[in-house]
């Protein structure tokens, strides 16, 4: 180590035994010693003077972001660089470094809390899950070096996405992973990502100088003195919390660029595939569960994608009771982690939500590995994947992990920690109305409970926003349309309850299970012959083909379709779905993830639902006006020299005419075996001839 290193860090603001962030720009250092050490040495020099001076009981991080990840390029948690600067890359080469496994958003740790940062296995970027978090929860500090706050403070995100803020959205990004082991797989992580579309520009300057004025920044200003200055993490985030939480963040954290919300307009493909795979990936890392505060941050984002159309809100608070049921309590967890007779870290909520059963109650206990395994979860044929499992309306604790981490557990006392509480709150949803021409209504509902699983549930809700802001969009409906988000089953229990005199909707389907592209699945209504599953079979045969449809009986229903069609209720409700949930292999597992849920599979179903509102909107009763067959040649229906083409498209207008005897368009559509929107397009042409008569279905 050159002593000029061990001089300058020692005039540094930080102390032995801590846990320290640095962000530095090292241009100005190395010009200013360039006489007296090589830029190399330097370098080195300082990364071992501030190991020193931090001490066996500190902890350094530095990032080593790669925004490859971002763009396609496979990750290596050992060789994929750095892309921060040289002496970041230094930092991740060093012999004790170990590296935080975001492919994004990684840190080289060397240090005391080294092996606690690479244990995260954080999802997240900037979550309760990250680095950013377990640095406030040390105590940890923010150092800068000669790097104003736009240029380093990727902090603030730690901030704003712990605050849930609306001008900021998860967004998934998945690719090739090598882990430390060389194990190669196709994972997933989130980046909480600006809103493109709304012209968000990160800008946070503004925010640094009220840290100045607050003594919040300790030191020298970038390219003054040192160019040092260090900050508390835990005092950082507090007054940005403040900023947020006075709606201050557009002054102080980001600005509206009103050029980059065209530009990002007219980059957008209309492609509902892309819109739906963005919603679902927002979704899907939200902790929610039947009643919480997680289901009103999913209802905020789907309000978000609903927008312009209006959503009502609906609630019913704990302790009502709702048919033969009772609104449950809130359920909330801050931590919930099981710790190894080795001091290892065996699985933590913060790395996925499902390693905790939900709505388990508060435990902080020491148990033997015996007494362990009567609390833990895991599925012995699929060995990979952590279970989701629920208890909520029973007294119980417990953990899931795979069946590969439980074969590995070794004997000894494991400490159980689950820092939960139920307290009295309210079950919340959404309804949106699209008004028609007429009072009778369509029904489509999606449940809003089931946290981080992509398929069940995460495509569901995004699929029904974007239906119902499509919807609303129609000029002139006939039908009225009414979409559901509710928690499953406790949530249309109370639907029911709170609408006695709601009239049963002449249409409906339970959207659930749409976004893999493996299957196509229906399940009908128990009547098993409604307009609902007409409809659904006509479409599904025109648009997909029947030979990929599994068709199920009543007999398999398992979603809110129980309660809509429930004797006494009568509401029609059906389902159409991609593969159906309890049937693909991922179900119910931490493996339902976007390896399962794609662009293409949300598109198709989307598209199929499109179908089904077009195919509700076209029905009308048709009656012929002539008697016998009509002369179309001379209303240039029909070519007047006859070859076989021009024969066949005068047969299907003559097909079509000839069942034009009162039927509805659904019916003349099934006995000529066409789509209904070819049929309905025939009878506009039809209608214009004065072939026919229009009546209201």
């Amino acid at each position: 180590m050159e002593p000029i290193t061990r001089e300058i860090v020692a005039n540094w603001p930080i102390q032995a035994g801590e846990t320290v962030l640095l962000h530095s720009d090292l241009t100005r250092l190395i010009r200013k010693h360039r006489k007296e050490v090589t830029g190399t040495a330097l370098l080195d020099g300082l990364l071992a003077a501030l190991i020193e001076k931090l001490g066996r009981a500190g902890t350094l991080l530095v990032p080593t972001f790669n925004f490859g990840w971002c763009q396609g390029e496979p990750f290596d948690l050992q060789r994929t660089p750095s892309k921060m600067g040289a002496f970041t890359e230094r930092a991740r080469l060093h012999r004790t470094a170990q590296r935080t496994p975001h492919p994004v958003y990684s840190f080289a740790v060397i240090g005391h809390h080294a092996r606690d940062f690479a244990n995260l296995g954080n999802f997240t970027a900037y979550g309760a899950d990250s680095p950013f978090a377990l640095l406030t929860q040390l105590g940890g500090k923010i150092v800068v070096l000669d790097l104003d706050d736009q240029s380093s403070m990727t902090y603030y995100h730690h901030v704003e996405q712990q605050l849930a803020v609306d001008y900021r959205h998860h967004k998934i990004f998945s690719g090739e992973y090598r882990d430390d082991l060389g194990k190669v797989e196709e994972r997933s992580y989130s980046v909480f990502v600006r809103d493109l579309a709304r012209g968000i520009v990160t800008d946070v300057n503004r925010m640094g100088e009220l840290l100045w004025d607050g003594d919040v920044w300790q030191g020298s200003r970038p390219g003054e003195g040192t160019g040092l200055r260090v900050a508390s993490a835990q005092r950082v985030f507090d007054d940005t919390a403040i900023i947020i939480a006075e709606g201050e963040a557009a002054h102080y954290l980001y600005r509206v660029d009103p050029s980059a919300v065209d530009a990002v307009r007219s980059a957008v493909p209309d492609d509902p595939g892309a819109a739906l795979l963005r919603v679902t990936q927002t979704l899907y890392p939200i902790h929610r569960h039947l009643v919480g505060h997680g289901v009103r941050q999913t209802l905020a984002v789907l309000e978000q994608a609903l927008a312009p159309s209006v959503a009502q809100p609906f609630s019913v608070r704990s302790g009502t009771p709702v048919g033969d049921w009772v609104v449950p309590p809130e359920w909330s967890c801050a931590e919930a982690y099981l710790i190894a007779p080795d001091g290892r870290k065996v699985c933590d909520m913060r790395w996925h939500n499902l390693h905790v059963v939900q709505y388990s109650s508060a435990v902080d206990c020491s148990m033997s590995l015996e007494d362990i395994q009567a609390h833990l979860h895991s599925r012995p044929d699929l060995p990979d994947a952590i279970p989701y499992v629920t208890s909520y309306y029973a007294e119980a604790w417990g953990f899931c992990l795979t069946d590969r981490q439980r074969q590995q557990l070794q004997p000894g006392d494991y400490r159980a920690v689950i820092q939960s509480r139920q307290v009295p709150g309210e079950l919340n949803g959404l309804e949106v109305v699209v008004p028609g021409d007429r009072s009778d209504s369509v029904l489509f509902s999606t449940y809003i409970c089931h946290p981080s699983m992509a398929n069940n549930e995460s495509a569901g809700p995004a699929l029904v926003a974007l239906l119902a802001k499509w919807a609303d969009s129609l000029v002139s409906p006939q039908f009225t349309y009414r979409f559901l988000f509710l928690p499953e089953t406790i949530g249309a229990v109370a639907y029911l309850a709170t609408h006695p005199r709601k009239e049963a909707p002449v249409a409906g389907y339970q959207v659930t299970c749409v976004g893999d592209a493996r299957a196509w699945s229906y399940l009908p209504t128990r009547d098993g012959n409604t307009l609902t599953d007409r409809m659904a079979r006509h479409v599904l045969r025109h648009q997909v083909g029947t030979a990929g449809v599994n068709w199920y009986s009543w007999l398999d229903r398992g979603s809110d379709e129980r309660q809509w069609n429930w004797p006494g209720v009568d509401w029609p409700i059906g389902s159409i779905m991609r593969s159906k949930y309890g049937t693909y292999p991922e179900y119910h597992t931490s493996l339902d993830d976007f390896s399962v849920v794609t662009a293409t599979g949300l598109r198709e179903s989307f598209r199929v639902y499109q179908r089904v509102i077009q195919g509700l909107e076209s029905l009308a009763r048709w009656q012929s006006t002539t008697r016998g067959e009509p002369q179309l040649g001379r209303r240039g229906l029909y070519e007047t020299t006859s070859t076989t083409t021009s024969w066949q498209a005068g047969q299907t207008l003559l097909d079509v005419l000839s069942y034009c005897d009162g039927r509805d368009t659904l019916r003349i559509a099934e006995a000529v075996e066409l789509p209904i929107w070819e049929v309905a397009d025939i009878l506009v042409h039809l209608v214009a001839q004065q072939l026919v008569t229009k009546f209201p279905w």
